[in-house]
């Protein structure tokens, strides 16, 4: 599996509730973690965080809690005699089994590599709790953020994030100071660095490299890679293109677009509320606008915050009224389409298709030139596909991502769209040129194995049992644990090939 999928498929499967998964991510999720381990067990780790979660100690009565208190205070049981639990000749004996268990623990203390002390990678005390969590493969040390208050590195570097971030500290020390955002927003600033030394934000379509400055990196929903400067420049290493992009201060760069654009109002007033607007003075004001223009702007922002407010609570009638509200107070906000894009999976997910399908339109109607409408084009072949049973509908859609945007940030999910509605449809011929296409553009793509899936039962239908077996033996060989290498030894079964 490409590092591209698991990234996502972590990014879902540590979102709780599960539920909230659409109707397609839930199919990509399940079989993805039929075929990889590492997902399998942060699967495991992310169910068992939940159910802890939801367990509560059993209620006590006041005076039932003070006995046991008062009790366990005296060194006895509740419900037995007064006298100490430990008392007469046992009492020495386990004082002096207590000292030799201290000493052991001392010289087990003062042997360790770091002396007792605690690593320099986070400071201590600071406000931000950082889980760790093993896995066969990769070890995960997960941020939680607190609401304004920044969690503390080496060198005084400081990140905040969004109550929904999800920040994996893969490497922090040495010259290299690199963390992996899998989901939500976060706002760093970095320090100076010395030649050769680095600081580095991995997203799943990019690398952010800083050698000293304040930036913020979001990932949305779908994956869609987001960078924007408030001081100083960083480069962006696309994984996908493999070329660097700069972006200077008070610009926004949507990792897999032409160009940064100028950031707005709204964008950079979000990361200094992040940062709880302690960041003063000009180093962090990046906008010439007036002081008449910020007026003008203020309706928009402030109709743009309370969108996204009740977007988050689910009051989803009042947020497209707010939504509407910041439209025509800034016809040309850039957050209006994202807010859009948003409104319309929160409808998905409450299973009202066909409020979705307006939005969709609507933004690919209204802001055709956004991400968010470009992104709305495979997320409305999506809906069609996987919850409306449409397949033709989906069909257009795809082809039509596909024709504008061959090389798009979602053009492999595109494909793979447009060959299950191929695959729905019946349309075999037009199923067979679709998985050659992918094939030979993505080599290493994450749905390898289904597009040699429906090559290999194509041929084998067609009487092409030596092309089949080719296709089936790429899977087993690959993937043998997987549903898929289930399928494909049963392709061989059938042309007869033991």
């Amino acid at each position: 599996m490409s590092n591209t999928l698991c990234r996502w498929v972590s990014q879902k499967i540590t979102k709780p509730p599960t539920e909230y998964l659409l109707e397609h991510e839930k199919l990509i999720v399940d079989e993805h973690i039929e075929e990889c381990v590492h997902c399998w067990e942060l699967q495991q780790i992310a169910a068992q965080s939940v159910l802890w979660k939801s367990l509560n100690p059993p209620e006590l009565s006041p005076f039932v809690e003070k006995r046991i208190i008062t009790a366990a205070l005296e060194g006895r049981m509740p419900e037995k005699n007064r006298e100490p639990l430990f008392s007469g000749w046992l009492r020495p004996t386990l004082v002096i089994t207590a000292g030799a268990l201290a000493l052991a623990l001392a010289f087990v203390f003062l042997l360790s590599p770091n002396n007792g002390k605690p690593s320099d990678n986070v400071t201590p005390g600071s406000s931000a709790a950082v889980a760790v969590k093993n896995t066969s493969s990769k070890t995960y040390n997960l941020l939680h953020f607190k609401k304004t208050t920044p969690v503390r590195l080496m060198r005084s570097d400081k990140v905040w994030g969004t109550d929904n971030a999800i920040v994996n500290l893969q490497v922090l020390s040495g010259p290299l100071t690199r963390i992996e955002l899998i989901q939500g927003k976060i706002v760093a600033e970095v320090t100076k660095r010395s030649p050769g030394e680095k600081f580095e934000v991995v997203g799943p379509a990019g690398v952010v490299e800083v050698v000293g400055t304040i930036f913020s990196v979001e990932v949305d929903d779908i994956g869609v890679q987001r960078v924007r400067v408030l001081r100083g420049e960083v480069n962006v290493h696309e994984s996908h293109s493999g070329k660097v992009q700069p972006v200077k201060k008070g610009r926004t760069y949507t990792v897999g677009t032409a160009r940064p654009v100028p950031a707005t109002i709204a964008e950079l007033d979000s990361d200094r509320a992040l940062m709880d607007a302690g960041v003063s003075g000009s180093e962090t004001r990046v906008s010439t606008k007036t002081a008449t223009h910020r007026k003008k702007d203020a309706r928009s922002v402030s109709s743009v915050s309370l969108a996204s407010k009740a977007i988050d609570e689910k009051r989803l009638i009042e947020a497209k009224h707010h939504i509407d509200d910041a439209r025509q107070s800034s016809p040309k906000d850039q957050d209006v389409p994202e807010l859009y894009a948003r409104l319309a999976r929160a409808y998905r997910q409450q299973k009202n298709y066909t409020a979705a399908q307006n939005i969709y339109q609507k933004l690919m109607t209204e802001y055709a030139s956004s991400n968010a409408a470009r992104n709305a084009i495979v997320a409305l072949g999506q809906l069609e596909l996987n919850a409306l049973d449409n397949a033709r509908a989906a069909l257009v859609h795809f082809d039509a991502y596909l024709s504008r945007m061959p090389s798009g940030y979602l053009a492999e999910a595109a494909w793979v769209g447009k060959a299950r509605s191929l695959e729905r449809l019946g349309d075999r011929n037009a199923l067979r040129e679709a998985a050659n296409q992918y094939l030979n553009k993505y080599r290493n793509g994450s749905f390898v194995g289904e597009m040699l899936l429906y090559r290999g039962r194509i041929n084998a239908d067609s009487g092409k049992c030596g092309l089949a077996k080719k296709d089936y033996e790429a899977i087993i060989q690959r993937w043998p644990d997987s549903r898929k290498a289930r399928d494909a030894r049963q392709g061989l079964v059938t042309c007869g090939v033991r």
